[in-house]
C-alpha cells in the first residue's frame, strides 16, 4: 500500500540575496541621512557663529568710536565750575530779550499762521486780483507819508496804473507802460506826487533839531530803459519834473516860511523845472541760498539836471553804494552797507530838496528821514540777523536784527570832520520771503530821539 500527500499551497519566502539587499539598503539609510542632517546643522550653527561674531565687531568697532567722541567732547554732565557762576547774570539779563525777541514773536507768528478756510474778504480780494484790480497798504509813498493805502490796475497790460494816499495828506498817482525783448526792457510814465509834510532843519553837518515842515508837489515825466547781462544791469532814463514848494497840510510844527527866510533857500518859492538825463550800473555778484543773499552788489548812478523855462539851475548828482552779505550760518547772516550821494553844481544854485540827506532806515535808523541835509553825504551800516521762525513750507521767515551805522553830512566830503559823524542804533525784526524782503519794524536810537518804524523800502 503506497501513501502520498499532496500540498495545495507553498508559502515563498525571499531569498537570501533578496534578504541582504534590503538589510543593507536599510542600513544605509538609516547612516547617511542622519549623517547628513547633522552636517547641516553644523554648518547653520557656524553661519549662526560667524554673524555674531561680525555683529559684536560692529558693536566694539561703534563703541570705539563713541569713546573716541566722548574723549573728544565729554557730555554736558560735568559739575559747576566758575564759567557757570559767571553766566548767571548775563543769562538773567539776557533772558526779557530773548523773550521779547525770539519767544514771543515766535509764538505769535505761529498763531496767525495757523491754516484757516478763506473768509469773504479773502475770496472777494481774489476775485479782484483776478480782475487785474489791486488794492494795498503801503508803509510809505513819500518823505514821512505814513501809511497809505493804494489800488494798482494793471488789466490793460501792459498798461499800469496806480493810486495811493496816506493818512497825512500825501498822495501819488502814476500811468506806466513798459515792454520785454530778451534783455532789453523799456518803460514810459507820467507821476504826479504830493508829498504833504516833508521835513526841513537846515543845511549842514550841525543844525538844530528843530523841525519846520514844507508840502513838496512833483509832476514827472519819463523815459527809460534796462539792459541786463548777469551779473551786469545797465539803466538809462530821460525825464523832465515840475517842483512847486507849499505850505505843509495839517501838522503843529512851523512851516518852511516860518522858521526860515525863504530868500536863503534857492527852490523854496516859485516853480523849478529840470530836464533830467540819467544813468546807472549795477553789479551783483550775490547768490541766493534759501532765504540768504551772500557776495557783494555795487552800485553807481549819475544823474544831470538842466534848467528849463526860466529855471537858472543846473547840477549834477552821483550815487555810490556798496553791500556786502555775508552768512554766519544758515540762520544768522552779517549785513554790511556803504553810500556816499554826491551833488555838485555848475550853474545857479541846487535846490535845497535836491541836496543830498542822512537819516532813515535807509542811512541812520535813530534819525527821521531828511534829517540833515548838505551837498555830500556818507553813511556806513552793519546790521546782524537772526533767524527766529520759519514756515512748514520753507516760504516765508522772520529774522530779528541789530543795527548799528554811522553818518555824516557836509559841504565836500574831504571837509567832514570828525564830530560831524552820527551814531545811530537799533532792533527789529524783518519778514523775508524766498526771493524778496516783504516789510520790517524797527526801533532806532540816537542821541536825539527814538523812533519807531515800519517800512519795506530797505532790502540791501
Amino acid at each position: 500500500m503506497r501513501l502520498s500527500c499532496r500540498v495545495l499551497h507553498r508559502p515563498r519566502f525571499p531569498s537570501a540575496r533578496r534578504v541582504l539587499a534590503a538589510c543593507a539598503g536599510l542600513f544605509l539609510f538609516v547612516a547617511f541621512f542622519p549623517a547628513r542632517s547633522a552636517a547641516q546643522e553644523g554648518r547653520q550653527v557656524d553661519d549662526d557663529r560667524a554673524a555674531e561674531i561680525a555683529r559684536s565687531a560692529e558693536l566694539a568697532r561703534a563703541d570705539s568710536v563713541r569713546a573716541a567722541l566722548a574723549g573728544l567732547r565729554p557730555p554736558n554732565d560735568h559739575p559747576t565750575d566758575l564759567a557757570d557762576v559767571v553766566a548767571v547774570p548775563f543769562r538773567v539779563v539776557g533772558a526779557p530779550f530773548r523773550l521779547v525777541l525770539v519767544e514771543l514773536p515766535a509764538w505769535a507768528i505761529g498763531e496767525l499762521t495757523l491754516p484757516r478756510p478763506p473768509g469773504a474778504i479773502v475770496r472777494t480780494l481774489n476775485e479782484l486780483r483776478e480782475a487785474g484790480v489791486h488794492p494795498g497798504l503801503s508803509t510809505s509813498i513819500g518823505p514821512r507819508s505814513g501809511l497809505a493805502a493804494t489800488l494798482r490796475f494793471d488789466a490793460l497790460d501792459p498798461l499800469e496804473l496806480e493810486a495811493a494816499f496816506s493818512a497825512l495828506g500825501s498822495q501819488r498817482h502814476r500811468v506806466e507802460a513798459g515792454a520785454e525783448a530778451g534783455r532789453l526792457r523799456v518803460g514810459a510814465g507820467a507821476r504826479w506826487q504830493r508829498d504833504a509834510r516833508v521835513g526841513f532843519y537846515g543845511i549842514g553837518p550841525d543844525t538844530p533839531d528843530d523841525r519846520a515842515l514844507y508840502r513838496r508837489e512833483t509832476f514827472d515825466l519819463g523815459l527809460g530803459g534796462d539792459f541786463r547781462h548777469a551779473p551786469l544791469r545797465l539803466h538809462a532814463e530821460l525825464g523832465y519834473e515840475d517842483n512847486l514848494i507849499r505850505e505843509p497840510i495839517g501838522g503843529d510844527e512851523p512851516s518852511l516860511d516860518e522858521a526860515f527866510d525863504p530868500a536863503d533857500l534857492f527852490g523854496a518859492t516859485g516853480r523849478q523845472r529840470y530836464l533830467r538825463l540819467g544813468g546807472g550800473a549795477e553789479l551783483d555778484l550775490t547768490r541766493r541760498k534759501s532765504f540768504q543773499d551772500r557776495g557783494i552788489r555795487l552800485l553807481a548812478r549819475a544823474t544831470n539836471y538842466d534848467g528849463v523855462n526860466a529855471t537858472t539851475s543846473e547840477f549834477h548828482s552821483i550815487r555810490l553804494e556798496a553791500h556786502g552779505l555775508a552768512p554766519l550760518n544758515p540762520r544768522q547772516m552779517l549785513a554790511l552797507r556803504g553810500r556816499t550821494d554826491i551833488t555838485r553844481g555848475r550853474a545857479g544854485e541846487v535846490p535845497f530838496y535836491h541836496l543830498a540827506d542822512l537819516g532813515g532806515e535807509q542811512t541812520a535808523i535813530g534819525y527821521p528821514d531828511t534829517r540833515f541835509r548838505d551837498h555830500d553825504m556818507v553813511s556806513l551800516t552793519a546790521e546782524w540777523r537772526y533767524e527766529i521762525w520759519r514756515d512748514i513750507h520753507n516760504s516765508l521767515r522772520v529774522e530779528s536784527f541789530l543795527h548799528f551805522g554811522e553818518g555824516a553830512v557836509g559841504r565836500r566830503l574831504g571837509e567832514i570832520a570828525p564830530a560831524d559823524w552820527r551814531a545811530s542804533y537799533g532792533f527789529g525784526f524783518r519778514v523775508a520771503g524766498s526771493e524778496s524782503l516783504l516789510g520790517l519794524v524797527f526801533l532806532g536810537f540816537s542821541e536825539e530821539s527814538v523812533r519807531f518804524g515800519v517800512s519795506g523800502e530797505w532790502a540791501p
